[in-house]
């Protein structure tokens, strides 16, 4: 089992984040803590499954 951060979709979400947090340092003020917030949490929710799907065991096919 390959570690997480070396995943290949795990490095272009970890990417996709940052430019997130480089993106809402400029919005306006009453978009930075609503709209701003929300987009970095759903971010890092993506990198959090990410990792539990790579930790979880297969299933059997049926």
């Amino acid at each position: 089992m390959a570690l997480f951060s070396e995943l290949a979709v795990y490095k272009t979400g970890y990417d996709f984040l940052l430019e997130i947090y480089n993106r809402t340092k400029n919005f306006p003020r009453e978009y930075k803590f609503s709209l701003g917030e929300k987009m970095k949490e759903a971010s890092l929710d993506l990198l959090i499954d990410v990792c539990k799907a790579n930790k979880s065991k297969p299933q059997r096919p049926l």
